[in-house]
């Protein structure tokens, strides 16, 4: 969690310098349905959602999208 975070802290701060940007993280589909046996991983995937969310909602009116791709 802590370099998803950070690599998008960094790449995006010259986003918002350059006034316009995407950025694309990696989840999982499971983060939306749940899982067995697998809570480990899932938390650290809806980390990945909630760094996505958090900057999403700073930066968006800044013309800076950050999405995931929930690969299942």
């Amino acid at each position: 969690m802590n370099s998803v975070f950070l690599v998008t802290q960094r790449v995006g701060r010259e986003m918002v310098k350059n006034g316009e940007g995407k950025v694309v993280n990696m989840g999982w589909v499971v983060w939306f349905e749940g899982g067995v046996f697998v809570r480990g991983y899932r938390g650290s995937k809806e980390g990945v959602g909630g760094v996505r969310k958090g900057f999403g909602n700073e930066w968006g009116n800044q013309h800076i999208e950050v999405n995931a791709i929930g690969a299942g």
